[in-house]
This record gives C-alpha cells, sequence and structure tokens, in this order.
C-alpha cells in the first residue's frame, strides 16, 4: 500500500511539475507584457487611447512576426500588426518600448519592443503611407507594407524599407534599433511576464480531480497485480 502511494505521488507531481513547466514556456514564448499608456499613441495605422494593453508574439515565418494587442485581461484582440525582428547592441533587464518622434500635436508612434534579456525584439511595420511619413520626419528608416495586408496576405505581404530621401528598398536583413529607454512620461510596464487574470481555483480543481482519479486507477492495478 505504501508502495502504491508513493508512486501515486511521485507520478502526480512529476505531472504537475511538466504542466507548469509548459505554462512557463508558453509564457516565455508569447513575450506577453502589460503595457499602461497615459496618453493616446499610434501603432502600426492603429490609435490606442490612453489605457492598459496585453502586447504578445503570436506568429512568426522568417524575420516577420506577428503581435496581437489585447485588452488588459487578454480576452479581446484590439489589432493584429506585422513586426520584422529587431536588433539592439545591448539586452537591459527590463521591458523597453521605444517610439518614433512626432510633432507635438501627434500621438507618440510605437517603434519597437524588446522583451528582458533580449537581444532580438520586434520592430512594428507601418502603412506605407504613414511609413514615408516617419521617415521624412525622423530621418530614419522605417519598415512599411507595400500594400495594406489582409489576414490571409498578413504572412506574405511584401515588406519595403522607407529611407528618410523618399525611396524604398527590400527588407533583406535586421533592423537596428538604437539604444532607447522606456519614456516614463508615455508609458508604463507593469511587468515583464503579464500575471495570469483569471481565478487558478477551478485549474488546481481539475488538476486535483485528475490526480484522484489516477491515484484510484494506480491502486486498482497494484491490487490487480498483487
Amino acid at each position: 500500500m505504501k508502495k502504491t502511494k508513493k508512486i501515486v505521488f511521485l507520478f502526480a507531481a512529476a505531472l504537475l511539475g511538466g504542466f507548469l513547466a509548459t505554462q512557463a514556456r508558453a509564457d516565455a514564448l508569447t513575450r506577453k507584457t502589460l503595457l499602461t499608456f497615459h496618453r493616446p499613441v499610434q501603432v502600426s495605422g492603429h490609435m490606442l487611447a490612453a489605457g492598459t494593453y496585453t502586447f504578445k508574439w503570436v506568429d512568426a515565418t522568417t524575420f516577420r512576426n506577428i503581435v496581437q494587442i489585447r485588452n488588459a485581461e487578454d480576452t479581446r484582440t484590439i489589432a493584429t500588426i506585422l513586426a520584422i525582428s529587431a536588433e539592439r547592441m545591448n539586452a537591459t533587464d527590463n521591458t523597453v518600448i521605444s517610439f518614433y518622434e512626432t510633432p507635438a500635436d501627434e500621438p507618440p508612434a510605437i517603434r519597437s519592443w524588446f522583451a528582458p534579456s533580449e537581444l532580438i525584439g520586434y520592430e512594428f511595420v507601418y502603412p506605407k503611407k504613414q511609413a514615408v511619413e516617419l521617415a521624412q520626419a525622423t530621418k530614419q528608416i522605417v519598415p512599411a507594407e507595400a500594400f495594406e495586408p489582409t489576414e490571409s496576405t498578413m504572412k506574405s505581404v511584401p515588406l519595403v524599407a522607407e529611407a528618410p530621401e523618399s525611396n524604398e528598398q527590400p527588407i533583406t536583413q535586421l533592423m537596428r534599433v538604437p539604444p532607447a529607454a522606456t519614456e516614463p512620461e508615455v508609458v508604463t510596464v507593469a511587468q515583464a511576464e503579464l500575471p495570469k487574470t483569471a481565478s487558478p481555483i477551478p485549474l488546481i480543481a481539475l488538476m486535483g480531480a485528475t490526480f484522484i482519479a489516477i491515484g484510484f486507477g494506480l491502486k486498482r492495478l497494484a491490487a490487480t497485480i498483487s
């Protein structure tokens, strides 16, 4: 009997450990970040009112990425946008959001998002017209969509680099983002990994029921063998 209980305990511990490890890997992969903007901002053709949003990576093909902006509770998608892989020289311990400089009467335009300790982040792709305007205003290269993509063409729409001199070229390599600290007057990063907002009680109950069922099964199996 003691041997059977020990087997049940070890099996349950292994199952729980595997579950928690899977959850941890999933959070690290999606880079879930909770951002609170203290005034309106713009990103890839979308205006975001002052408030709290969830940013998360959802898919990728080669060096292009698909990022979702969702509500604070992570229950509703507000925008699905393209980003390309961006590189920075030095990693930081905190999430960093950089902005393009825009005129005082325009909302700041989000340029990039880097997760803690990561050298590779995400530089957001802008609609062509807006990218041209940003490139000319900031004297920086801005990644752009050759045409407005639909959900089905988001992974294949041609991407170009809009330069300040009003010319464009294909994007063939990582964009390099200059060092930039998060602007505290614009955005606050709650924490690097978004906390789980739903109550864990239902999950704990489900796991408990699963372990009980496994325990009974192993107990019956041990009784049959003996």
